[in-house]
């Protein structure tokens, strides 16, 4: 059994997490709450292997001399990140820091799955889903979610959005893809590494070049979903709105409809929202401007009675540019 050992200051604070943290925490680890400073002053006396620690910032120097494999850092402030939990998030805040490697796992219940699949759409766009699903995808992580990026696009096209990592999925991993979304074991660890990111590389040819459609990768997603690999799922799916893509929205337990104001872009989504009440009661608006070119109603909250959760205007630059200057972290925050 590993060690987790929870170390803070404020023992008010360690009280109102200590519950939540022993209900959620996988039976993996063995849990340790300790607030009292005497006792934690013998316990460093000795050198301990430990495989988590969530310490107070306060005591970081205290266990520099400790073996820690993981270290999670609780702060006063409202920072977070892959290893940063703000105090103010609760016991939550440091469930979804730690991810679901770190949970219980309530086995034979789908629902109980803590992965969310997010479905990224755009009205009117074609290349700018392709960048937001990526966005998206790496703001979740600055948040300390493991995260995984599907395209469900027949023409696939994203190497060029993050150049540093180009590379091309083969026919074995189509084969892979096509058995597991058909219920059949594949060889999983081939396709994806569960990375803090990770993502299936783009396909060479056409999908449909290796008997392969959006739904497939639909099914696949789903699949991977009941495994509990990650926290986050992305899919960017195909621009238009095919059956199959109408069929996977309205049962998505999340999705973000990237729109503009250019011409018509209102009357596709106000067809599309009157079409399908199951999109509209889970979905969430971004508003793009290209290039600053289409004003933007500041004021405007809500579209057709789904929220607007951000409104960007520029989209150039790189991924990690993208990521660096808070581009649609609201909306990542929004999911979470």
């Amino acid at each position: 059994m590993k060690a987790l050992i929870f170390v803070s200051c404020d023992e008010e604070y360690a009280e109102s997490v200590v519950g939540t943290l022993s209900r959620e925490v996988s039976g993996e680890y063995k849990l340790e709450v300790i607030t009292d400073m005497d006792y934690l002053n013998s316990y460093l006396e000795t050198s301990h292997k430990i495989d988590t620690l969530i310490l107070d910032e306060k005591l970081r120097k205290d266990f520099s001399n400790q073996a820690v494999s993981h270290l999670f850092i609780v702060t006063e402030t409202d920072m977070i990140g892959a290893d940063i939990i703000s105090k103010y998030a609760g016991a939550q805040g440091i469930l979804k820091i730690l991810g679901s490697k770190y949970l219980r796992r309530r086995k034979g219940s789908e629902q109980n799955s803590r992965t969310t699949i997010h479905d990224i759409v755009s009205i009117s766009d074609t290349e700018i889903k392709t960048v937001a699903a990526l966005t998206i995808a790496g703001q979740l992580v600055k948040f300390g979610r493991k995260v995984l990026y599907l395209s469900a696009d027949n023409l696939q096209d994203f190497n060029y959005a993050m150049p540093e990592k180009e590379c091309y999925s083969e026919e074995d991993h189509a084969l892979i893809i096509n058995a597991v979304s058909k219920g059949i074991t594949g060889e999983l660890s081939k396709l994806i590494k569960n990375n803090g990111f990770d993502y299936v590389p783009q396909f060479r040819h056409l999908l449909s070049s290796y008997g392969m459609t959006s739904s497939t990768i639909f099914r696949f997603a789903e699949i991977i979903r009941r495994l509990d690999i990650y926290d986050e799922i992305v899919i960017e799916h195909p621009y238009g709105f095919s059956a199959d893509s109408i069929t996977r929205l309205a049962n998505s337990k999340s999705t973000i409809i990237i729109t503009s104001n250019k011409d018509g872009a209102n009357r596709k989504l106000e067809k599309l929202l009157d079409n399908t009440r199951e999109i509209t009661e889970n979905s969430l608006l971004v508003m793009y401007s290209e290039n600053g070119k289409y004003e933007i109603n500041e004021s405007e909250k809500s579209m057709y009675g789904v929220n607007i959760c951000e409104k960007i205007k520029d989209v150039s630059g790189s991924i990690e540019d993208l990521i660096e200057n808070k581009v649609l972290r609201d909306t990542a925050e929004a999911l979470l």
